[in-house]
């Protein structure tokens, strides 16, 4: 979670009995009153008399044992203490402790002092009796293994509200929560949405109206359990509002994710304006139609594979983007040809004023025991390292690697690291996935100083034949 408060509540408890607070009353006799066997250069200031602001201070720093033996000793301190034993909330114990161990006639007023609240759906407990009405953040797990249940969440959905996320995966994610969107209404201030657990009985209309309730929503994430909700017009009312400042879209954009977005659009309406970075996986035909109106976006993270081999055209008229990821999405069923890279697909960055680039590469083992690379640059001559990683004016940042080059072996990379150092003088870090090791390629890679000589990161990741990722060097 994210945002968070850490105001405590203060003045009298507004459900402490006559009969408990002359109890107290008693424990209190003598706390404050100084020992006359006590050098006056000895006496500690008595609590009540410092602060509020002090006596808050010092709560935060204590864990539950000292808190619950402060509240023993007086009405304010217990108040304080309470309220930070139950300002957060974020295991089943406590959850069970309060549906358990409190009476009911209170329960609710300790639901009122929560603020951070995480409930999971494997637990089984009901709080569909209590509303949370000073709740901030609330996030349902649906993941894990065991038992789950579909868990009501809506008497969760408060006015203060700021924070909301119903956390799945794709591995472990077994329990659901009914379906709150029509209640997002309640949460005008909501700032941040997540949404990867599934939600049963839910329309994706129902998540756009939501959205649409909540106009200080500036971040926001869809995918796994939650995929069924994404839909064009979610997509397209997402890109139109200038207020998202973080968005992740969990699965591939393609042209019928995109269609309702384009419809309408002035000649030069920008899309995703509050966006600075964006990470997807487009189609060549979404990445035309979306990355020329996303001038906004300073850092693109790019998915890559068989689907979208032209999508580096679009991305070179995105005329601010300063710092490009590319991660190949191949995978052992389509083989290392599924990312084939050669000059034609990579010259076209060198018209673009990039910082920083990065090829990221995935090295693994497949079914047969051999090793997997997910990108192959076969097709790139040693001599063409020069025109393909960007400007050679502005680039500071490289990163690359690919499966079956004979210049990433051995004593070529040297040569390599000369070439590149004369084509990017301003390179300050490099980052290169070497096919084979080689000690001696690792001890010639002292030289390469003065030829790369603003270079102050250097990384070789050398990858043995059949044991991929099995050492680092870093110099």
């Amino acid at each position: 979670m994210s945002r968070s408060s850490n105001s405590a509540g203060s003045g009298h408890s507004p459900f402490l009995s006559a009969s408990m607070r002359r109890e107290r009353e008693k424990v209190m006799s003598g706390v404050n009153t100084r020992d006359p066997s006590l050098p006056v250069d000895g006496y500690v200031a008595p609590w009540d008399r410092l602060p509020n602001e002090t006596q808050i201070n010092i709560l935060r720093y204590l864990g539950d044992p000292e808190l619950r033996n402060m509240a023993t000793r007086s009405e304010t301190l217990w108040t304080y203490s309470i309220a930070f034993l139950w300002e957060t909330v974020i295991d089943d114990q406590r959850i069970k402790q309060l549906v358990e161990r409190v009476p009911a006639i209170r329960q609710q007023l300790y639901a009122d002092l929560i603020k951070r609240l995480r409930v999971n759906t494997s637990n089984g407990i009901d709080l569909s009796h209590l509303a949370f009405q000073k709740l901030r953040e609330l996030e349902a797990n649906t993941c894990g293994v065991g038992p789950h249940v579909n868990l009501p969440i809506a008497q969760f959905i408060q006015q203060k509200l700021e924070y909301l996320s119903i956390r799945g995966d794709a591995a472990l994610t077994n329990g659901t929560v009914s379906n709150f969107l029509p209640q997002l209404s309640r949460a005008p201030f909501l700032r941040e949405i997540f949404l990867t657990g599934a939600i049963i009985n839910a329309h994706p209309q129902d998540l756009v109206e939501g959205l649409k309730a909540c106009p200080l929503v500036d971040t926001f994430e869809i995918g796994y359990g939650a995929r069924p909700l994404m839909s064009p017009e979610l997509f397209a009312y997402l890109a139109k509002n200038n207020v998202i400042r973080e968005f992740l879209w969990g699965k591939s954009i393609d042209e019928a994710t995109v269609a309702k977005t384009m419809e309408d659009l002035k000649e030069d309406e920008e899309l995703f304006t509050g966006l600075t970075d964006f990470e997807a996986h487009l189609s060549d035909v979404a990445g035309s139609l979306l990355l020329p109106r996303m001038q906004s976006i300073m850092q693109l993270r790019l998915g890559y594979d068989q689907n979208n081999l032209h999508i580096l055209r679009s991305v070179r008229e995105m005329k601010n983007l300063t710092i490009l990821k590319i991660k190949a999405a191949g995978s052992a069923e389509t083989g290392p040809d599924a990312v084939r890279f050669d000059w034609g697909t990579l010259s076209g960055l060198r018209h673009m004023n990039l910082i920083g680039l990065a090829i990221e590469t995935d090295y693994t083992i497949d079914e047969d025991d051999e090793p997997f690379c997910t990108v192959n640059g076969s097709a790139i001559q040693m001599n063409q390292l020069s025109h393909i990683f960007g400007s050679h004016q502005t680039l500071r940042n490289l990163e690359f690697g690919w499966h079956q080059s004979a210049y990433l072996v051995n004593h070529d990379t040297i040569r390599v690291m000369d070439i590149i150092g004369k084509a990017y003088p301003e390179l300050q870090t490099l980052t290169m996935d070497v096919s084979i090791y080689d000690p001696a390629s690792a001890e010639a890679s002292a030289e390469v100083g003065p030829l790369i000589p603003k270079l102050e990161y250097l990384k070789m990741n050398y990858v043995v034949e059949t044991i991929p990722n099995n050492d680092e060097v870093t110099g």
